[in-house]
């Protein structure tokens, strides 16, 4: 009766091919344990005789319910193991204890089934040479209960698997591998997945400690089809793959999910690792002084709904080519990076992108590094909102040579860099808003360390783009609102905000650069606070595109060595505002062109509609606009801009006008081109009998819009 159960399962075994279980059915030889524990005496099995090839043996007897066999003095051959299964219907638990010489079972082995738990136990030199190894398994589309499977390894024992090794099959089955000392498994099927981690509904769990070493000649899954389960712990040892896998398939949403936790000293080296796959849910967690080492790439949440996380809180992960957060439309990624390192690329074309068609989220604190060989870009291309890198410490390398930092890229993309500490060091561009339709926005944060770019930065090349800095330090070549010198395309909305701490430039500052839809207003460069300004080269406003400069306060150092160059064919705009104490002059090291130029003022508390709210001066006084410290005298004349009345030129002498709006709240102004030291911008204050009844009631804005020559660059 126990042989006809047997053959009758290892028949409908046969037939699931898309298990890869045995294919040549085999007589089943059963253990009864009569005389002792060792598998080589012949009255311990029925029948009288020890299994060899051609036989399966089946370490279940329902005549001795503590079923324990010891493979110690010789060797064993059998077509197929079974440890621990239901036995004419009585459930029978098995355990295996080999310590020395070779087991060879040429079809498989099948560690607990049938609501049995099955042990196998392998430890001193022995080796055990097989085809699949399922450890927690049941009858497929069965009745009958799900078995809980063990296998553990330790010393120099060795395993190999010339088909699948499986941990957990169908629902509800629980297997469990623990690898530790010098201990081996080689899983050496060169198609499908070599292992799986838990499959199929079932939990699987792979234990690997001290210098034991799993080698997989194909992919490792681990969690696997339709509410797997499955978990690596490593925290010493090697493992070895071509691909891993982690929350493979999930179309039903039964909760599909891999976890892979790397501590300790333990090492794992692959050519690509997936985290969360076709609807699956996967986690990999570094910690310590744990090494991954990929040579292709690492994709966080890929294909259909994929939704995958990496934490890494130590350690090194080493990617030789590139990283994916959220790498398709539907999925979710995320990176969160509190320590260690993180190694992206060998390549001229290998990146880190957040955010690429899906949604991508990277975070960084603590004394962590991220190296990247080309280029970083948040929100590649068609990526819903909430792609966003967010670093509160650390440092950001971009590119080994010219590697670009680039936030919102292709059209339809949406991406948001948060700098609140940390530095970032980028060899080429730092671009926010590249290509038409992107968008993109940073913010700097008061606490946020350097920012260094090889090249320049570029606030809306052709996309919308956003900056505000309200500390830290920018180091860079140009600066470029609005365009891109070069570039003819359209720009989008671009705004540069500066409210605290400094930019630093050795080259020139330019705004509206491409020609642009938006108004003059909207497109700028803003500084305000306590911010500084220290640039080597010129101050252009306006090239192809309508553009402004605006200064709020009194409290900002504004430097440039080169030329203010406000002579466009376009609008452009130069705005002040005051505070209690006036406004910021512009200190100009080489020659002043305001050639058509607009100022605007605005000397009333509140936002009268221009988008600016301003404090109000304590006590109304001449105010220094341009700070003129070349020789020549300033080329052009200002114009005044009301926003409700027509344009007032502004000859030598002449008498601002209020419009409409109040800006002026009242108090009047006469400008004058010899202020100073004989070559400044000053609106020197008239001291009527109306304006000073409003001294102390008014705050100053003040807009300069220039129009520069057309065809000039």
């Amino acid at each position: 009766m126990r042989l006809l159960r047997l053959n009758s399962l290892i028949c409908l075994l046969a037939l699931a091919a898309s298990i890869f279980w045995l294919a040549t059915p085999a007589v089943a030889q059963f253990w009864n344990g009569s005389i002792d524990t060792d598998w080589h005496t012949g009255a311990n099995w029925d029948g009288g005789a020890v299994p060899t090839f051609g036989n399966n043996a089946v370490v279940a007897s329902n005549v001795n319910s503590g079923t324990i066999v010891d493979i110690t003095a010789a060797n064993a051959d059998t077509d197929g193991m079974f440890v621990g299964l239901e036995v004419n219907g009585t459930v029978v638990d098995g355990t295996v204890n080999h310590s020395a010489f070779l087991g060879t079972y040429t079809n498989g082995m099948v560690i607990g089934r049938g609501g049995a738990t099955g042990n196998y136990n392998q430890t001193g030199d022995s080796s055990v040479i097989t085809g699949f190894v399922a450890i927690g398994t049941a009858d497929a589309g069965a009745v009958t209960p799900a078995g809980t499977g063990n296998y553990n390894l330790g010393d120099t024992a060795t395993l190999t698997a010339n088909s699948f090794l499986m941990m957990g099959e169908f629902p509800n089955s629980v297997g469990t591998m623990t690898l530790s000392g010098n201990s081996t498994v080689n899983a050496t099927i060169g198609a499908n997945p070599s292992v799986i981690v838990g499959r199929q509904g079932s939990t699987g769990t792979l234990n690997i400690h001290d210098s034991a070493t799993l080698n997989a000649t194909d992919r490792i899954h681990v969690g696997d089809f339709e509410g797997a389960k499955g978990t690596i712990n490593q925290d010493g040892g090697t493992v070895n793959s071509a691909v891993t896998w982690l929350g493979v398939f999930d179309a039903g949403g039964q909760g599909t999910e891999g976890t892979y936790n790397l501590s300790g000293s333990a090492i794992h080296n692959t050519n690509q690792v997936i985290v969360g796959r076709d609807g699956g849910k996967g986690t990999l967690n570094v910690a310590d002084s744990a090494l991954v080492d990929i040579n292709d790439a690492l994709i966080i949440g890929d294909f259909n709904g994929g939704n995958g996380a990496v934490n890494q809180s130590g350690g090194t992960v080493d990617v030789g080519q590139w990283v994916g957060v959220g790498n398709a439309a539907g999925t979710t990624g995320a990176y969160n990076l509190t320590g260690g390192t993180l190694n992206i690329g060998t390549r001229a074309t290998d990146d880190l992108k957040v955010g690429d068609a899906g949604v991508g989220t990277f975070t960084q604190s603590g004394a962590s590094t991220v190296n990247i060989h080309r280029d970083l870009v948040v929100s590649a291309q068609g990526s819903a909102a909430g792609s966003a890198y967010t670093q509160d410490g650390g440092d950001v390398n971009v590119g080994i040579t010219g590697g670009w930092m680039i936030i919102g890229r292709d059209g339809g993309s949406n991406g948001t860099y948060n700098l609140n500490g940390g530095n970032i060091n980028a060899t080429g561009r730092l671009v926010i808003g590249a290509n038409g339709g992107s968008d993109g926005s940073m913010a700097i944060g008061p606490n946020a360390g350097t920012v260094g770019t090889g090249d320049s930065l570029i606030v809306g090349r052709e996309g919308n783009g956003s900056l505000d800095q309200l500390g830290g330090t920018i180091n860079t070549q140009y600066v470029d609102i609005g365009g891109d010198a070069g570039n003819n395309n359209v720009a989008a909305t671009s705004r540069y905000t500066l409210a605290g701490g400094t930019l630093n430039a050795t080259n020139d500052v330019r705004t509206g650069l491409n020609p642009n839809p938006g108004t003059p207003f909207v497109s700028g460069f803003n500084v305000v606070g306590t911010s500084v300004v220290n640039v080597d080269g010129s101050l252009i406003v306006s090239i192809d595109g309508n553009g402004h400069f605006l200064s709020l306060g009194s409290a900002a150092s504004l430097n440039f060595g080169g030329n203010l160059d406000a002579n466009s064919a376009n609008v452009a705009q130069l705005i002040w505002g005051t505070d209690a104490n006036g406004v910021n002059p512009l200190h100009i090291g080489g020659d002043v062109d305001v050639t058509g130029a607009e100022l605007l003022l605005q000397l009333v508390d509140g936002d009268p509609g221009t988008g600016l709210t301003t404090i109000a001066q304590t006590t109304p006084s001449d105010l220094l606009l341009i700070d003129n410290q070349g020789a020549n005298a300033v080329t052009g004349l200002l114009s005044f801009n009301s926003l409700t009345s027509p344009l007032q030129p502004l000859n030598e002498g002449d008498l601002l006008v209020d419009g409409a709006l109040g800006l002026l709240d009242g108090l009047q102004y006469r400008i004058t081109y010899l202020g100073g030291d004989g070559n400044d911008v000053v609106l020197n204050l008239v001291p009527e009998p109306t304006t000073l009844a409003l001294v102390g009631l008014g705050t100053l804005v003040m807009a300069v819009t220039r129009r520069r020559k057309s065809g000039r660059m």
